[in-house]
């Protein structure tokens, strides 16, 4: 959890739930989340319309207002945090070497010594 900021969780179904600072809590809280899966986590979406067109909002990238070419990285590696504090506008390498670097050493304290 970011240190001083009080915390919620907004449901997503299946027992998941999205971290986020209470000061978007309620604003939040007007639309359904849902839990997608992207690759190997899952992330806080919501299905919306435009012009009569379908698409998924995500979270992070909603609350960042993340332009179309970068990413929202989660700093601490999950996902489904999306305080403020743990969220940064990143190009799409930087956030891949994030992920990488996270699975590194996450994989080095599994090993034995």
């Amino acid at each position: 959890m970011c240190e001083g900021v009080l915390l919620k969780k907004i449901p997503l179904g299946h027992g998941r739930f999205a971290k986020v600072d209470d000061a978007d809590y309620d604003h939040l809280m007007q639309w359904k989340w849902q839990g997608k899966k992207a690759s190997c986590n899952y992330y806080a979406s919501r299905n919306s319309s435009t012009n009569g067109r379908k698409h998924t909002v995500f979270m992070s990238r909603y609350l960042m207002q993340c332009p179309d070419d970068m990413e929202v990285d989660h700093k601490d590696g999950d996902s489904l945090n999306n305080q403020r504090e743990n969220l940064e506008i990143v190009t799409k390498q930087q956030n891949l070497a994030r992920m990488w670097a996270v699975r590194r050493a996450k994989t080095e304290d599994d090993i034995p010594i």
